[in-house]
């Protein structure tokens, strides 16, 4: 039988699923902070047009 050389080094699949585990948890997180962001700033343009129509009716 021969021998095959390799060129990368065996891998643990448990340390690869922890790594895509982290990783998963790290992009919902990021995700998470963009969308809670973007609410944010939609709440902030709302009031500010709130305010402005109020200033135009007085």
């Amino acid at each position: 039988m021969e021998r095959q050389l390799t060129l990368l080094p065996a891998i643990d699949d448990k340390k690869v699923q922890k790594e895509v585990v982290s990783v998963l948890k790290e992009y919902r997180a990021l995700k998470m902070r963009f969308s809670n962001d973007v609410e944010q700033e939609g709440i902030s343009l709302y009031f500010k047009w709130h305010e402005r129509d109020i200033f135009k009716a007085k």
